[in-house]
């Protein structure tokens, strides 16, 4: 068997042993980012609703859609690559904290020189030789660099995740606010088509009375001007549905294929108005997914900051190398065993500042993670405080609205009982007609303001927390 040692590496493992302990390590601890947030409004947070919000709508074909596009709506798959991509990421760090294991070979040949040890027969000969082993290396983490590379690929794992989270969110939130301005533009379109039916009957009724003598061609006209002005409005009615139709199903993940310009077609469902909790812990706004994921960003960059630090003291590494020798040599006779065993220590000394700059690049991106994390939570509690306005002026709005169609209706009722006792025009039966189709008109948009209000604060507390 031969056997070459470095016999000087313990003692160089003592040395560095020693500097260790008169040392102290790079390695900072991660505290989180101080924000200025209002107070607590109870000891507890406060769940806002079931992961599947939408659901508080009760409307099975808007879970339909909702379900479909976080399956295969194009932003949430690729948001999972990502998630893949760091978990690949967080696997490759993991693996510094192992020995890494090599297949080694090496052949050549070597001009010998007449030496102490040298055969006669081999003076200024040539000598091959070939060797075939494994080369087994391993650096010691003696400040921390590998286990701060692995903290800072664990933290873009979760970010990763966290933004998938947020992207499925924003997701079903864009489907939510899609159907509901699809079913407004339903609602709108059916009131349309039964104010135009009611209009025709009349134009129809006006008709027969001018030609009998009893009514006015004015009254005619005007009755088939009202009933045009209805009839204008289908067509682009029937176009943005067919628009927001598409739209849905391109947020779906639809293929070009699949994607077909949709007709008219209500749903016999109903969207539901959900209640929301009189009492929100806003607390609950920091573990918004894309909250969440700009806190373990500020986690991954500090663990980086850690690592460029780490980089400016000593690295020891061990290696062990074994296999199998032949030569041609007459010093050596078979396969003898070859065994090798080193340490190395490196000690930066001068590189022109380069680690330095490294050091100030790691430390501005963790400041800038940091200014996006504060941003971040200062949107979050921006959108909450928005969803909430909008909620309040939308039931206002909608209260009011429904008072004025109560009255509008008992106008026409009027109107048009006058009218039969020919005591008014039917121009004043037209006028109401029309003015309960703008409330009519009015309250879909009032309802879609409610339900996208109450989308919005769902989404602004992080879905179902």
């Amino acid at each position: 068997m031969l056997v070459k040692s470095r016999a000087h590496w313990a003692s160089t493992v003592c040395g560095v042993s020693l500097l260790v302990a008169g040392c102290a390590g790079p390695v900072k601890p991660y505290t989180a980012p101080a924000l200025d947030l209002p107070a607590e409004t109870s000891s507890e947070s406060i769940p806002v609703l079931q992961s599947d919000w939408w659901r508080a709508f009760n409307d099975p074909v808007l879970n339909a859609w909702v379900d479909e596009a976080l399956a295969r709506n194009w932003d949430v798959v690729k948001a999972a690559t990502q998630v893949a991509e760091a978990q690949a990421g967080l696997r490759s760090a993991q693996a510094l904290n192992s020995p890494r294991l090599d297949a080694v070979t090496e052949a050549g040949v070597r001009q010998r020189r007449i030496g102490t040890s040298t055969p006669a027969q081999e003076f200024n000969q040539q000598v091959r030789a070939a060797s075939i082993g494994a080369a087994l290396s391993w650096e010691w983490d003696l400040w921390g660099r590998v286990a701060q590379l692995n903290t800072a690929a664990q933290a873009r794992a979760e970010s990763a995740e966290r933004v998938r989270q947020a992207t499925a969110l924003s997701v079903a939130a864009w489907v939510c606010q899609t159907y509901f301005q699809w079913r407004t533009l339903q609602d709108k379109w059916l009131i349309a088509q039964s104010a135009l039916k009611q209009l025709d009957r009349v134009s129809e009724l006006e008709r027969r009375r001018w030609q009998a003598g009893l009514g006015t061609e004015l009254a005619y006209r005007q009755s088939l001007a009202e009933a045009a002005s209805v009839r204008a409005q289908i067509t682009p009615l029937e176009a943005g549905i067919a628009k927001t139709g598409l739209a849905l199903q391109a947020l779906a993940g639809r293929s070009p294929r699949e994607l077909t310009p949709e007709l008219p077609n209500v749903p016999a469902t109903q969207v539901a108005l959900p209640s929301l909790p009189e009492v929100v812990d806003t607390r609950v706004l920091l573990r918004r997914p894309d909250v969440a994921a700009a806190e373990w960003t500020v986690q991954a960059e500090h663990a980086n900051w850690n690592v460029s630090q780490a980089q400016r003291y000593p690295r020891v590494s061990l290696n062990l190398v074994g296999g199998l020798l032949a030569s041609s040599s007459a010093l050596i006779s078979g396969l003898p065993l070859s065994f090798e065993a080193t340490t190395g220590l490196g000690v930066p000394l001068f590189d022109g500042g380069s680690l330095e700059a490294q050091v100030q690049a790691s430390q501005a991106r963790r400041e800038r993670a940091i200014v996006q994390y504060r941003q971040t939570v200062q949107q979050a509690y921006r959108e909450m405080h928005d969803a909430v306005l909008q909620i309040e002026s939308s039931d206002r709005h909608a209260g009011a609205l429904i008072e004025e169609l109560g009255l509008r209706q008992q106008a026409l009722s009027l109107a048009q009982k006058s009218y039969k006792a020919g005591r008014s025009s039917q121009y004043e039966v037209l006028s109401e007609t029309v003015k309960v189709l703008q409330v009519q008109w009015s309250m879909s948009d009032t309802r879609q303001s409610q339900w996208v209000a109450r989308s919005q604060f769902y989404k602004a507390m992080g879905g179902g927390l």
